[in-house]
């Protein structure tokens, strides 16, 4: 499906006709005096950068942030494209998006301002500090005629927690100076101060009983403000995951139309979901060309058969279990793919496929969207399946047995017949049932297990010191960007070419592979995967340079590529050591098999259908690789 821009999406919402339950909010969330907090700010670090005072302006900058964050809410709800661009997007640059030639944006805002105060880069900090506040005198023009309906703030609300959780507490906002503590701590006061609001009109006693049990724990926990110590695992069970679920209970006590009730499109996080930790927090389908209303078990169970069977390859030897098998989390456990000769490898290894729905693009250098398109590169590569769509209908037409699986798949079309659409739409359906959100950290976050100290030390750790989260971003551990869930990031890690790490690994990635993005800010830039079940996916990284885990921690300990001493010019991992030792390390690690859950998913197709011809029904389920 082709998505339509957020500001598009956001301007629809906007300008719909109020209902009575759509009714302009009548609490004052924000005022004049919050958006004026900031003008002040603004000031007073200006004289800190104008003096070259270091820890005055570490402290005005502070300052300056906690006083954006109180309505941060409300700036990324209305304007989350300007939030981006100009005030508070990730520090990187970025390609300008349907630009004629390949044009490189610099980064702007206060996490990039951070960066150049903790270098004492005075010139440049003074020249974002301006831009800041341009950016920020017309939107404080602009929030006056801002109306703001019950839905929208209990909506904005809920998208502030998932910041909290998963990018306030793990340091991604502001690595130099760490206080993502205390700006956690500032953003869930102002939430939970929304939550009573709501709570308070309610009849529901439970619903406000339910608030002060939340807001209790959220005074405990934010009792310490250390990075290094505070409790993330507990903070996200109990606070996080508790507050998400009240604000829906909220929405539906309170009779609010829900967003889906006025735009027909889909979105990423499901907007009735109570557990985040869930496979009901996000929607596969907005990840998909296929919909909700053409998907069913029919579909699903010929896009299963399909996978196993090798008619899609053209010498009946290689099936998409070749390089994805159940056993392996449906990654191949070779450091680099056997091609269809058996003999040579292909340019990078298989990465797993549970979970892999949830991506805005896919493959590891991110050249294919949405999920049904990545099938193409397999199909018609010289070194996979060399064949094309229309090869492979005319075989499945000549079975009376695949025949019949299609009708059965696709009942309200007139000819249910094998076509590039219903083979991309069923074996789309089954990669996208491959969802994995029952692991023990799972279980221990939703209530249902416990979970060792050494594991949720590690999760602290991951979320925390190691860094490992500002990255592989909660609940599906991927590049798959919180709140919104709708964007997928790519990093440069400086992976080697051997475990030995004495030099760097020569692919390019995406900048080699994608239209438009030839550009060497994404040289060996890869598409950040999952870290779900990477207990079975090894060995690891896209040249499948290392075979374990303890490597793969000792690589980011080190710092990466140019923690090793080669030359990486736009590394995003941080060149220092992370400082963790041995049994942290172990933590980490233990952690991340605690991660592993492949409950219901590791099943093959038991057989495959007949052909006509006999020549055909030789084939082996899975193909000859699938051993």
């Amino acid at each position: 499906m082709v998505k339509v821009l957020r500001s598009t999406l956001l301007l629809t919402v906007f300008v719909l006709l109020l209902t009575s339950t759509n009714r302009i909010s009548k609490k004052s969330f924000y005022t004049q005096e919050q958006w004026q907090s900031v003008s002040n700010e603004i000031d007073l670090l200006e004289k800190a950068i104008q003096n070259q005072d270091l820890p005055e302006a570490q402290m005005r900058f502070t300052d300056l942030r906690l006083a954006y964050k109180r309505i941060e809410w409300v700036l990324t709800y209305k304007q989350s494209e300007l939030v981006q661009k100009q005030l508070n997007g990730a520090p990187l640059p970025k390609l300008e998006p349907n630009a004629p030639e390949i044009r490189v944006l610099q980064p702007k805002g206060l996490q990039v301002l951070e960066e150049q105060l903790g270098e004492e880069n005075w010139s440049q900090a003074k020249k974002l500090l301006k831009q800041f506040n341009h950016s920020w005198g017309e939107l404080s023009e602009a929030y006056k005629v801002w109306n703001f309906t019950d839905r929208m703030v209990l909506e904005a609300t809920r998208d502030e927690v998932l910041r909290v959780g998963f990018l306030h507490v793990t340091g991604f906002e502001n690595p130099v100076f760490t206080n993502g503590i205390l700006e956690a701590k500032t953003v869930m006061d102002g939430i939970l101060s929304i939550t009573e609001s709501y709570a308070s009109e309610s009849a529901n006693t439970e619903l406000v009983d339910t608030y002060k049990a939340i807001a209790n724990s959220n005074n405990q926990y934010f009792e310490t403000l250390d990075f290094d110590a505070f409790n993330r695992i507990d903070f996200i069970k109990n606070v996080i995951q508790p507050a998400y679920a009240l604000l829906n209970e909220l929405h539906v006590e309170m009779n609010i139309e829900w967003r889906s009730e006025v735009v027909s499109f889909p979105f990423a996080v499901e907007e009735n979901a109570s557990k985040i930790f869930s496979s009901d927090f996000l929607n596969r389908y907005y990840f998909m060309g296929l919909t909700a209303k053409e998907d069913n078990a029919a579909l699903q169970e010929l896009g299963k058969t399909l996978f196993f069977d090798p008619i899609l390859s053209k010498d009946l030897n290689l099936s998409c279990a070749s390089c994805h098998k159940p056993e392996l989390g449906f990654s191949d456990g070779y450091p680099k793919s056997l091609s269809g000769n058996q003999k040579d490898t292909l340019q990078r290894n298989a990465p797993g496929l549970i979970n892999s729905v949830f991506a805005e693009k896919y493959f590891y250098d991110l050249r294919a969207q949405p999920l049904e398109t990545q099938f193409e590169h397999v199909i018609f590569n010289q070194d996979e399946f060399n064949t094309s769509y229309l090869s492979i209908a005319e075989r499945l037409n000549s079975s009376k047995d695949y025949l019949k699986k299609f009708e059965a798949a696709f009942p309200n079309r007139e000819e249910p017949l094998p076509n590039k659409f219903t083979i991309t739409s069923a074996i789309a359906s089954y990669v996208a049932s491959l969802q994995s959100f029952n692991s023990p950290v799972d279980q221990y976050i939703n209530g249902i297990a416990a979970l060792g100290d050494v594991e949720k030390q590690g999760f602290n750790l991951f979320m925390g010191k190691a860094t490992c989260g500002t990255c592989h971003f909660a609940p599906t551990f991927s590049g798959l960007v919180p709140p919104l869930y709708q964007e997928s990031e790519s990093e440069i890690l400086g992976v080697p070419a051997t475990a030995d790490n004495k030099a760097l690994d020569q692919d390019l990635g995406r900048s080699a592979s994608v239209i438009k993005q030839g550009s060497e800010i994404y040289n060996h830039s890869f598409k950040t995967t999952t870290v779900r079940n990477v207990e079975l996916t090894a060995p690891y990284m896209h040249n499948g340079v290392y075979k374990t885990l303890e490597e793969v921690v000792d690589f980011y300990n080190n710092g990466g590529g140019e923690g090793h001493g080669y030359a990486v010019p736009y590394q995003t991992l941080p060149p220092d050591s992370l400082g963790l030792d041995s049994l942290e390390k172990h933590a980490l690690i233990s952690f991340m098999k605690a991660l592993t859950d492949t409950t219901s998913l590791t099943s093959k197709a038991k057989q495959l259908p007949k052909f006509k011809d006999k020549s055909l029904n030789q084939r082996k389920v899975g193909g000859i690789l699938a051993d």
